[in-house]
C-alpha cells in the first residue's frame, strides 16, 4: 500500500508541482500523518520538498535563470500566440513600458506597425523593434548594460522609471502563482518590474504555462497588482482558477489547432 500511495504521490507532484497533506489524505484514505510519514520518506529519497502544509516538486524553487538565449527558443509557438493576443488590446498612440524578456520580445515584433506608439522599455533588442516605425517614440531605459542580454539595469534604469505614467505596463515573469505572485531570479530583475508596476494604468503579464505555479527567488509583487494575465493553456487549469479567485482576469489562449476550429 506504501509503495502505491507513493505513487500516487509522485504523479501528482510531477503533475501539479505541489500537493496538500489534506488533499492526499482524503484522495487515498488514510489519515493526514500517514501522508506525513510518506512525504517524508520521499523527501529523504530527494524525490520531493516538504513545505508547510504538504509538498512541492524539487524544481518548483528556482535560484538560476537560463541563459536568454535558450529561453528565447523555448515554447517559441505557444509564446508567439500569447504574443498575438495581446497584440489585439493595443491601441494606436498608447503608452507602453515593455519588460524585457523572450515573450515580450515576441509581442514587440507585432507592435512595430501599429501608429504613433510610445514604447519605453529597458531592452534594446525591442527598442530596435520600434525603429522600423519612423512614427513610434522609443525611451531606451538607461543603466548598465548586462552581460547575459541585451538590456540595462540598475540604479540609473530604476530612476528613470520613477514618476512615469503609462497606459499599460507589460510584463513577462519567470514564474507566477496566485500564492506567491510574480517571481523572479535576479534582484535587479525584480526591482525593475516592481517600478515598472507602479507605472502603468493597467498592468499585464505575459507567461507560456510553464511559468505557471513556479516559484522562483525573489517575490518581485503578489498577484493582486496584476490587472491581466495572458497564458497558453485550458481555461479550467486550476491553477488559473486560484488567480482568477484574486480578482485577476486570465485570457487562456487557445492552442494553435483549436484556433483554426
Amino acid at each position: 500500500m506504501a509503495t502505491e500511495r507513493e505513487g500516487y504521490i509522485l504523479q501528482k507532484i510531477q503533475e501539479e508541482k505541489r500537493v496538500k497533506v489534506a488533499e492526499l489524505a482524503e484522495a487515498l484514505d488514510v489519515t493526514p500523518e500517514t501522508i506525513r510519514k510518506d512525504l517524508t520518506e520521499l523527501e529523504e529519497r530527494r524525490l520531493l520538498q516538504r513545505v508547510h502544509g504538504g509538498a512541492v516538486a524539487l524544481s518548483y524553487f528556482k535560484s538560476s535563470e537560463p541563459a536568454y538565449a535558450d529561453r528565447s527558443q523555448v515554447q517559441i509557438e505557444a509564446k508567439q500566440r500569447i504574443a498575438a493576443e495581446v497584440a489585439k488590446e493595443i491601441l494606436p498612440g498608447e503608452t507602453l513600458l515593455i519588460d524585457n524578456g523572450s515573450t515580450v520580445y515576441e509581442l514587440a515584433k507585432l507592435l512595430r506597425d501599429i501608429p504613433q506608439l510610445t514604447v519605453i522599455t529597458p531592452s534594446i533588442k525591442i527598442a530596435m523593434e520600434f525603429l522600423k516605425n519612423p512614427s513610434s517614440k522609443v525611451l531606451l531605459l538607461g543603466g548598465w548594460l548586462r552581460t547575459t542580454e541585451p538590456s540595462t539595469v540598475g540604479d540609473v534604469t530604476l530612476n528613470q522609471l520613477k514618476g512615469l505614467h503609462v497606459n499599460k505596463t507589460i510584463l513577462s515573469v519567470a514564474g507566477l502563482s496566485a500564492e506567491h505572485g510574480l517571481t523572479e531570479y535576479l534582484e535587479e530583475d525584480a526591482a525593475i518590474k516592481r517600478q515598472a508596476l507602479a507605472c502603468g494604468e493597467k498592468n499585464i503579464v505575459l507567461a507560456d504555462h510553464t511559468k505557471l505555479d513556479v516559484t522562483a527567488l525573489l517575490t518581485v509583487a503578489p498577484i493582486d497588482e496584476i490587472d491581466e494575465v495572458y497564458v497558453d493553456g485550458e481555461p479550467d487549469d486550476p491553477k488559473l482558477f486560484a488567480i482568477r479567485d484574486k480578482g485577476v482576469h486570465v485570457v487562456c489562449v487557445p492552442a494553435a489547432e483549436q484556433q483554426k476550429k
